[in-house]
């Protein structure tokens, strides 16, 4: 905003507001756009779009380490809806494995759109089965819901805390396990990383994904997102 005008018209506006003056903005794409790179709006106008972007941070001495896989700005969805109906996925998990002694894992990450109704995360330890997320022992798992403290009225990375922490030891594999509903049994989509560029082409960003790292479960038979021909992994952090 560079400027004001308490008299302009609002028929100047092709949508009436209710009422004169507008503020002068200087946009960022150059002088090709509005007015020599100018343009009015309205002060009756509540947004510019329908979006709206907040955050909520942590401390950084909250957590001290974060074992993910998904480096990539690409993000794309994977249709998942509980039981894995109509071919969806049911579950979904990434493998980890620990870096260093007497570590203890407090919370984990991830992406939830608007109409999640329950998210359940549940860790496993000592995995006997590459393969297979939940072939280790179950030692914590939480399930939230909306209106809870952790209630997801809107889409976005929501950090969650465990219910019960977990201790790791190095080497140690574990895996992060998750399982959604969605409001009234609808499909939501969970996120993972994607190859790709902008809409004009000049930022590419990439993604590798390497086998036994991210799964999905299609009704509780866990596939390894890789040789499944994915390029990216979970954002399952």
């Amino acid at each position: 905003i560079v400027g004001w005008n308490d008299n302009f018209a609002s028929t100047n506006f092709s949508r009436l507001p209710s009422g004169n003056g507008a503020w002068l903005c200087r946009n960022s794409y150059g002088t090709g756009f509005g007015t020599d790179g100018y343009f009015w709006i309205s002060y009756y106008d509540a947004s510019l779009a329908d979006t709206l972007y907040t955050a909520d941070y942590e401390t950084a001495a909250q957590y001290d380490n974060n074992y993910q896989y998904d480096g990539s700005y690409g993000t794309t969805g994977i249709t998942y809806r509980q039981g894995g109906k109509n071919n969806n996925v049911s579950k979904a998990a990434n493998i980890f494995k620990a870096k260093r002694d007497a570590e203890t894992l407090g919370a984990i990450g991830i992406y939830l759109p608007a109409n999640v109704e329950t998210c359940t995360v549940t860790i496993y330890t000592n995995l006997t089965d590459a393969a297979n997320p939940e072939s280790g022992s179950k030692v914590s798992q939480i399930t939230t819901k909306p209106g809870s403290r952790l209630g997801y009225a809107f889409s976005g990375y929501y950090q969650i805390p465990l219910s019960t922490r977990v201790y790791l030891s190095k080497g140690e594999t574990f895996s992060v396990v998750v399982s959604i509903t969605g409001v009234n049994g609808n499909e939501v989509a969970l996120q993972r990383e994607s190859k790709g560029s902008d809409t004009s082409g000049t930022v590419k960003y990439t993604a590798v994904i390497e086998e036994g790292q991210s799964f999905l479960a299609y009704s509780n038979s866990w596939v390894d997102m890789k040789k499944f021909g994915y390029d990216g992994n979970l954002r399952v952090k």
